[in-house]
């Protein structure tokens, strides 16, 4: 599926130079004028060149939906196309498409564009970042009271959040303080307020944003573990709103130059990090402290879900317990060993090895770690 704003969804390219050393691609045809889709087809092989979306006119390039899923388009746009792809097994059958629907709101505002800085961190690093998020609403359309932004992980702080005019000066804002761990949400300052934070996104609350030009400021701090991450940005007119206006990236602020909502890290290959054990001794004995050891690990460079499983083994590589065994995406892992074993009996005292095993489509990782029990 693909939206845009007219109905020529493709530019075609012909090739002006045949028979050159290199092709020299041209929206036009030989008398100057744009290549519609009948005379491109008329070209021959050698004359016909790339096609691409119409991205001068909204339009963005073809994405996979899945049924009943939201649409992560930018809006609005006038324009939809979908095209539907059949396989089938058995040369006996065939298969329709019954009904085709979707839901739509109006949008709170006309567009959003954003970005977000730096473009660039280490792999599962907590980074710092500034997201800006400019209003464009020339058409008088009634403002948000609700943002969201799309995390590959939970965050781990949100400093602070701050509304500023066309001029960059500040009309309204609020400092969380930092970190979020143990904070009880809704986390209320002033007229702001942290209304979730989960593992794939936070929410706010907002003074209601309406005016073209207004600019939207937060400053958080996530680790990314995948090339190319977005930082998708949504926003409601208010909390019982279900289908959100999803920000564009682009030129937002003169304080950022990244233009988009993209942060890269260094491409790799390890898809499990480090597996980090705290405390590395730890005494069960149910008199409430070192009772459990907290176990965490990150998933990385991962294009899909991927099966996961912990386990504990003994020195002699006995299996003890087995604590989890779930398909993971990229992100923190964190769980807990009470020192019991399988059979919920507490392990003898020893020294003991945590293993994490993750089975990508390219082969089996495996980190380990030790871990004392003492009594």
């Amino acid at each position: 599926m693909r939206s845009g704003q007219d109905t020529t969804p493709d530019v075609f390219f012909r090739n002006a130079n045949v028979g050159g050393r290199q092709p020299e691609y041209v929206p036009t045809d030989s008398e100057g004028n744009t290549l519609t889709e009948e005379a491109f087809e008329k070209l021959t092989k050698n004359q016909q060149g790339p096609i691409k979306s119409d991205t001068d006119n909204g339009w963005v390039q073809w994405q996979l939906v899945d049924n009943g899923s939201p649409l992560t388009v930018p809006a609005p746009r006038r324009y939809f196309q979908f095209r539907i792809d059949f396989t089938n097994l058995s040369l006996d059958a065939s298969r329709a498409v019954a009904d085709l629907g979707f839901e739509f709101a109006r949008p709170p505002v006309d567009r959003i564009v954003a970005e977000v800085g730096p473009p660039r961190t280490e792999v599962g690093k907590q980074t710092t970042f500034t997201y800006f998020a400019r209003v464009a609403n020339t058409t008088g359309r009634p403002g948000f009271t609700r943002f969201e932004i799309e995390t590959p992980a939970r965050i781990a702080a949100l400093h602070s959040v701050e509304i500023q005019d066309r001029e960059g000066n500040r009309l309204d804002g609020a400092e969380f303080g930092g970190g979020l761990a143990g904070v009880a949400l809704p986390l209320h300052v002033g007229s702001f307020s942290i209304e979730a934070v989960e593992d794939d996104h936070f929410a706010l609350n907002l003074p209601l944003i309406n005016a073209d030009g207004t600019l939207l400021k937060i400053v958080f701090d996530a680790a990314v573990f995948r090339y190319g991450t977005r930082f998708q940005g949504r926003a409601f007119a208010d909390a019982s709103v279900q289908v959100p206006l999803q920000t564009e990236g682009g030129d937002a602020s003169a304080e950022q130059d990244t233009d988009e909502l993209l942060v890269r890290i260094p491409v790799g290959s390890r898809v499990a990090g480090p597996l980090a054990i705290q405390p590395r001794t730890f005494t069960p004995n149910g008199d409430g402290a070192n009772d459990v050891a907290e176990i965490s690990y990150a998933v990385q460079h991962l294009l899909e879900l991927s099966p996961s499983e912990v386990s504990i083994y003994d020195l002699t590589g006995g299996r003890v317990r087995r604590l989890n065994s779930v398909e993971v995406q990229n992100g923190r892992v964190q769980l807990q060993w009470d020192g019991r074993g399988d059979d919920d009996r507490l392990v003898p005292p020893g020294i003991y090895l945590a293993v994490v095993e993750i089975r990508s489509d390219r082969e089996t990782e495996r980190r380990f770690n030790s871990v004392s029990v003492v009594y």
